[in-house]
């Protein structure tokens, strides 16, 4: 790599660099990557699928709030006296849940 000369250089992408900084070799200009979001999904525990489009995975979004079964392959949500729902939004988020794990213990894996 090389170093940008004494007193500063613009580097090939148009950008000035102080003397001593290395150069870039593409034009991309600075600055930090566009953050992604994963390729998979972990649909169950040890279980991951290709992301398609703006898909979310019901096991991903509640797992926290639930017990999983499994050799059922079934989750439970956590009862509502435990402490977690005092953190997580109580009862609107306790039913939101609920629906999410009866849906995942139909066969339902991801949602829009």
């Amino acid at each position: 790599m090389k170093h940008a000369s004494k007193g500063g250089q613009v580097g090939v992408n148009g950008e000035r660099y102080e003397g001593g900084q290395f150069l870039p070799s593409t034009q991309r200009p600075k600055g930090k990557a566009r953050p992604r979001g994963s390729a998979l999904l972990l649909i169950e525990p040890g279980v991951t699928i290709p992301r398609v489009g703006e898909e979310r995975a019901i096991y991903s979004m509640i797992q926290a709030l639930c017990i999983y079964d499994r050799e059922a392959k079934t989750l439970a949500a956590l009862p509502v006296e435990h402490p977690c729902w005092s953190v997580y939004g109580g009862a609107e988020n306790q039913a939101r849940v609920a629906d999410l794990a009866d849906r995942f213990n139909r066969g339902e894996r991801v949602i829009q």
